[in-house]
């Protein structure tokens, strides 16, 4: 995360007016464990999830929630949602051939395109 993160710092002051707005909302599992690596972030409010994706989910939308346009969705709807993908998703895999580990070990691009395919079907509830 340090490289991408300070790629961001330089994008918004470097980047021109376009990107001198950018905000940053930055997750971390600990709370002060970027210290270490980031001495630079010191002012900046970094969330911590304690390695809850429930809690990372509920930091990531008082985000969205913070800036103008957002749609007005709670974490217990979000969860569900959450939940009802991966149960399609996982089905999905499992039809498609993957047992065991493999059901559950797959890539980004992997997971983003079944999240378009679940999205373009409708939110399928299983």
């Amino acid at each position: 995360m340090p490289f991408e993160l300070r790629m961001d710092f330089a994008a918004a002051r470097f980047g021109g007016r376009a990107l001198s707005r950018k905000e940053l909302l930055v997750l971390e599992e600990q709370p002060y464990l970027y210290q270490g690596a980031m001495s630079d972030l010191a002012g900046i409010d970094i969330q911590h999830h304690d390695g809850r994706p429930d809690l990372a989910l509920r930091r990531v939308r008082t985000w969205f929630a913070e800036r103008a346009g957002f749609e007005r969705i709670g974490v217990s709807r979000l969860l569900a949602e959450c939940d009802d993908f991966q149960d399609w998703f996982l089905t999905r895999q499992a039809k498609d051939g993957f047992a065991g580990e493999d059901s559950r070990n797959f890539s980004g691009p992997e997971l983003m395109q079944g999240q378009l395919e679940w999205l373009d079907a409708g939110r399928p509830r299983t």
